[in-house]
Order: C-alpha cells, then sequence, then structure tokens
C-alpha cells in the first residue's frame, strides 16, 4: 500500500487527537503538523491558570518533542498558512514556499473577534486567545490595576475572575442585558453578577463602546450612553471566530465555521475539519454548528483522524456545555439549557439566601438540557444521559433532588435507547 501524507493545520486538542487515531490506524503513513505559534502545544482553556499565577509556562505545555517522535510525526512551529488550493491538493504558507498533501485536516483554532468600535487597535486593545495575548496582559499588568473588559461573555468573564483574584479593579462592558447569556438564564446569571459584583467588579451590561483612544498612558473608553470610563488596560474579549481567512478563493464552504458533514468531512475533497474551527452537525438539531469546547475537539479530531485513515467513523454531534469555576463558585450548564421552543418539560429550583440555582430540562422522557449554580453535581453523569439519550421517565425527580446522582441505585436499573 502506497504511503499517504497527512497534514494538520494546527498543532492544539483537535489537531493531537486526529494524529493519535491516525498513528494507531496505521503505523507507517507521514504525518505532519504545523502551527503558526513557536512554542509546543496548549490549550487556551489553560491560559486563565497561566495569567493567574497558578501554572508557570513550562505547565502549559500539552506534549513536547518526545511526543510527537513516538508517533513518528513531525510538529512544525512558527509557520503560517496563507492559502489553500484543493484541486492541486496544496497548501501555500506566508514565507512563499508550498506543500502538497494526499489527507489535510484544518484545526486552526479561533481567533479573536474585532468589534467595529474606532480607534480599538490604535489604543493597543489586548485580546486573550492565544499565550502570546497573555504573555502581552501579564506584561501591562505590571503595576497596573484598573482594567476594563469589553464582553461579559466565557472568556470575559474567566479573564474576570483571574484579575478580580489579583487584586485589579475591573470593569465589565457588555452590549446584551446579561451577562455569559449563552450558557445562563436570567436567574442564574444575576447571581453570578452578584458574585462579582461582591468582589468589586462592575458591570455597564447594554451598552457599546463606540470611541477608544489613547490619553496620557491610559485608555478612554466612549460608551454608546455618551459617558467616558478610564481604565488603565482594556482588554478585547467581545468574542471568538473560526480562523479561516486563508480558505478565500479555495471554494471549502465556511458560515461561521468551517462546515462539514458528520464524518468531518468539508465540501472540498480530502479536506476535512475539526475543533473550534469546524461545524458538523449539532447533536440536538442536526444543523451545522460550531461546537467550541474541549470534549467536541478530541472527539472531532478522533473522527477525522480516523477517516483521514480510512475508516468511516461519525461524529455524533456537538452538545453546547460550560463549566465555569469562578471565585470559589461553580457554574454549569449544558444542552437546551435554554430552550426557545414549546414542548418542553422544565424542573427548576432557586435558592436566593444561598445563590443556588438548578434547571432540568426534559423532551419526554429524555434529558436535553441542565443548568446549575453553586450546586455539588457530577457533570459527568448529566452529560452522560443527553449523550446516550436515555428514558428516565420515572426518575425525574429523583435526578433533580440528588445532585450527586452516581452514588444513587436507580441509576444501574435505566434501560437505554438506541443511539
Amino acid at each position: 500500500m502506497a504511503r499517504k501524507k497527512h497534514l494538520i493545520i494546527g498543532a492544539g486538542t483537535a489537531a493531537l487527537s486526529a494524529l493519535e487515531k491516525i498513528r494507531a490506524v496505521n503505523s507507517e503513513d507521514e504525518v505532519k503538523l504545523v502551527t503558526m505559534e513557536d512554542c509546543p502545544p496548549y490549550s487556551p482553556a489553560s491560559l486563565p491558570y497561566l495569567l493567574s499565577g497558578r501554572i508557570t509556562e513550562a505547565k502549559l505545555w500539552m506534549e513536547g518533542e518526545d511526543y510527537f517522535k513516538k508517533l513518528k510525526s513531525t510538529l512544525v512551529k512558527g509557520k503560517q498558512v496563507s492559502s489553500v488550493v484543493p484541486e492541486k491538493r496544496q497548501v501555500v504558507y506566508h514565507d512563499g514556499t508550498s506543500e502538497n498533501y494526499d489527507t489535510l485536516l484544518i484545526a486552526a483554532g479561533a481567533e479573536t473577534a474585532t468589534p467595529p468600535v474606532k480607534g480599538l487597535a490604535e489604543a493597543g486593545a489586548l485580546g486573550f486567545r492565544t499565550l502570546a495575548d497573555c504573555r502581552k496582559l501579564i506584561q501591562a499588568l505590571s503595576g497596573k490595576k484598573d482594567v476594563a473588559i469589553l464582553g461579559a461573555g466565557s472568556i470575559g468573564m474567566e479573564v474576570a475572575s483571574v484579575l478580580l483574584g489579583r487584586g485589579c479593579h475591573v470593569t465589565i462592558i457588555e452590549k446584551e442585558p446579561g451577562i455569559v447569556s449563552l450558557y445562563y438564564n436570567e436567574e442564574a446569571e444575576i447571581y453570578i453578577r452578584q458574585t462579582f459584583m461582591d468582589r468589586g467588579a462592575e458591570f455597564l451590561t447594554g451598552k457599546t463602546a463606540s470611541e477608544v483612544k489613547k490619553k496620557n498612558g491610559r485608555v478612554e473608553i466612549a460608551l454608546s450612553d455618551g459617558k467616558l470610563l478610564r481604565a488603565d488596560i482594556l482588554v478585547n474579549a467581545a468574542g471568538v471566530r473560526s480562523r479561516t481567512s486563508f480558505l478565500a478563493g479555495s471554494g471549502v464552504k465556511v458560515n461561521s465555521g468551517i462546515v462539514t458533514d458528520n464524518r468531518m468531512r468539508t465540501s472540498a475533497d480530502r479536506i476535512y475539519a475539526a475543533g473550534d474551527v469546524a461545524e458538523p452537525p449539532d447533536f440536538f438539531t442536526r444543523q451545522p454548528k460550531v461546537s467550541a469546547i474541549l470534549p467536541s475537539a478530541v472527539n472531532q479530531g478522533k473522527v477525522a483522524g480516523g477517516n483521514m485513515s480510512g475508516q468511516n467513523l461519525e461524529y455524533e454531534g456537538g452538545i453546547l456545555m460550560t463549566v465555569f469555576n469562578f471565585l470559589d463558585h461553580k457554574a454549569f450548564s449544558i444542552g437546551m439549557s435554554l430552550p426557545c421552543n414549546q414542548g418542553y418539560q422544565v424542573i427548576k429550583q432557586t435558592d436566593d439566601r444561598s445563590r443556588k440555582f438548578k434547571k432540568l430540562v426534559f423532551d419526554g422522557g429524555r434529558l436535553v438540557g441542565a443548568m446549575y449554580f453553586n450546586e455539588n453535581i457530577e457533570p459527568g453523569v448529566i452529560v452522560y444521559l443527553i449523550k446516550k439519550r436515555v428514558d428516565i421517565s420515572a426518575h425525574k425527580e429523583a435526578l433533580f433532588e440528588r445532585t450527586r446522582p452516581l452514588t444513587d441505585p436507580w441509576l444501574s436499573t435505566l434501560k437505554f435507547s438506541p443511539e
């Protein structure tokens, strides 16, 4: 059998998962990973730990040189892709060089999205998506304590949590009325907001920044309501977008991310996508949807790698999920926890005194969503029940009342539905 060349753009979680699967199926094919960054592989999810000082850069790396040597693969660092030419099975790099492939996996991840704010770049707004971003923020924080953050999504709130822990004064600007609104409803959101406010955070919700200027070493932010906010540092956490600009003119179909089927195949022959850059069918709706979480990256990479190697694997679909640990509190949300359609059964409970919240969402006898704040739960069990489509018609109340269901004997009585 002829030896094939598998080229992977990116070196994050999805890329490494694909590499391991390719090597498990085929020990002889050539596998090469190319990353635009000049450092070993790491997960952006670990950057808040580096910012907080809980880990050093030496603890950030997922794998080292021995890993790639063991898997008989090559990692090329500091090389950025400028274009892909599917008809030639070719990738072109910024330095003018190019190379061919037999199969290509695009696992380039995501990048910070830039909102349309006048002067944002000129004022030195900092992102928080890459190690380079984190290094710049750590350096900027030296002797400075007043920080403004654009965006109250998961990244903005993670950064805010760490900065509050470092003794900074933090102001969060969010265009939506609520915070972390992609994952949490108003009842849970208000507890999260109050927890941050207890630590001195200020929220400017329902507002946008219209213009940003650098003045006397500080940042001046003109807000949509006419007010002026001043800070030492401005962090742009207004969102992320799949890194797909190098696909312009390639013919590869791109929506919010690179559209794939359930085998992680793109619209172009022999090209696959996985991780934050990919937009495969959703678990519930089967419509294309980006699922930018680590479990999805692992599973998508495994499916892509297997199919690149000649297997016939299918991705089960992404499930929106977040585990948010901050300021000694924990929030968890998964699946259809914010349903917009009629017909779902919702069981929920709020406790204003202890700031606890829990909510389960059912479609018939099957759990399709859950949301918790300050509850001692086993997220793995909730994930399992949703992914396996378990019929728990007779156990809904038991699941709701017991926050650690692994210890409950009723789990062993459940009958599983076909996937």
